[in-house]
């Protein structure tokens, strides 16, 4: 009893102690904390081999049905996004052989029985989702230079065999493994050794249960849009499902001509999915993560006629003002911009696309219509040239006769 009560007391006064020199900036003693939301029980190696087994066994989180150590905590947004590494606490996977032959990881024996936990049928095939795929699989080996980051550390303390491979060859037929507490040696590629994988979790997929150290998948949810006639859609498809985390944005783009209506149901935030319309009214962008499954309808692109009647009535205003009332007489002066005048009413009264392109063309063809001065006057001494002409060839006819 006197054995237990010590060792409680110097647990106590070893955490307190390790809390201090964690706030004292330069203390040589760095209290890694990612997360507001958690701290990352890294295996510390301020404490003792018999203490460690005590004060890190009972931080241990479960995943997948066994129990791991968070080594690496790279969260972010209050441990709500990132990642967090995790290493394995228990021997579930027995042993195996590095390789049966002399590959190195990428073609290794091991290798495949890590990659093989994912695929259909495997044990991890259910949480794969949440599992990040490293350069070196989903589970995976520590490499040696891992495993020295974690330098002082007993290594076995939290882990129920000893033996266990690292992923880093040593030359054609070894690799390196972990002996027992941070000794690393080499060993024969055929020897039978421990299988400890390492994983990473996106934390966008998974929750972690603080008070029951659980870490458990999020539940899976669905997005699924409708509507949005008179627009083109990029980015994600307009129907995700199994979602544990954000959706992909989609994006919803308005035809030439056309926009989106400034107000619609459609617009704000459906179970944490945002569906947002631009100031300018030709896009509609959704995204966000699902906290449920979300069903929204986009709003169809409307004719954008206010802006077209503008546009064509600009067109009008530029096609008059290129003309100058001194190279007209008056009254064709007069013609002209009540040619104007009348197509710019045509346009504002028509209610479709041909209506209103079919009244700017008229006008257009109405003003050119109109002759200046200088066109009338070459008109009239073609007329007169074109008669002499004419009465030249009815005597020269005639004298033939």
């Amino acid at each position: 009893m006197k054995l237990i009560r010590s060792i409680k007391r110097i647990t106590a006064v070893l955490l307190a102690f390790s809390m201090i020199m964690g706030m004292i900036p330069g203390s040589g003693m760095q209290v890694q904390a990612i997360s507001s939301v958690f701290v990352p029980y890294v295996i510390n190696n301020n404490y003792s081999a018999e203490l460690s087994v005590a004060l890190t066994r009972d931080r241990q989180f479960e995943f997948n049905g066994q129990n791991w150590n968070i080594i690496e905590d790279n969260s972010s947004q209050n441990g709500t996004a990132g990642t967090i590494t995790l290493l394995a606490g228990t021997s579930f996977l027995g042993k195996s052989v590095y390789d049966d032959s002399s590959n190195d990881y990428s073609n290794s024996t091991i290798k495949g029985v890590l990659d093989a936990l994912t695929q259909p049928g495997g044990s991890f095939a259910d949480v794969a989702d949440a599992i990040v795929d490293t350069d070196y699989g989903k589970l995976y080996l520590l490499s040696e230079e891992e495993a020295a980051q974690l330098s002082g550390t007993n290594l076995n303390a939290v882990f129920d065999g000893i033996n266990w491979w690292l992923r880093t060859s040593d030359g054609n037929s070894n690799a390196r493994f972990v002996r027992i507490l941070t000794d690393i040696q080499s060993a024969n590629k055929q020897t039978e050794y421990f299988i400890r994988p390492a994983l990473q979790l996106d934390l966008t997929a998974v929750n972690i249960d603080l008070t029951n150290k659980v870490i458990s998948l999020k539940s899976k949810h669905s997005v699924n849009l409708s509507g949005g006639a008179n627009a083109s859609v990029t980015g994600g498809s307009v129907s995700q499902t199994g979602l544990m985390g954000a959706m992909t944005d989609v994006t919803y783009t308005a035809d030439d001509d056309y926009i989106f209506p400034g107000t619609d149901a459609a617009y704000g935030i459906h179970g944490g999915i945002s569906v947002s319309l631009s100031q300018d009214r030709k896009t509609i962008t959704v995204s966000g993560t699902p906290s449920e499954d979300v069903t929204v309808t986009i709003p169809d692109a409307v004719l954008d006629i206010v802006t077209l009647r503008t546009n064509a009535k600009s067109v009008l205003d530029t096609l008059l003002n290129s003309k100058n009332e001194s190279d007209y007489d008056p009254q064709d002066w007069s013609t002209l911009t009540k040619a104007v005048t009348d197509g710019k009413t045509a346009i504002d009264n028509a209610t479709t696309i041909d209506g209103v392109n079919t009244a700017k063309t008229n006008a257009e063809t109405a003003v050119i219509a109109v002759k200046t001065k200088a066109q009338k006057a070459l008109e009239r001494r073609y007329s007169v040239s074109v008669k002499v002409t004419d009465i030249e060839s009815f005597e020269a006819l005639e004298g033939a006769v």
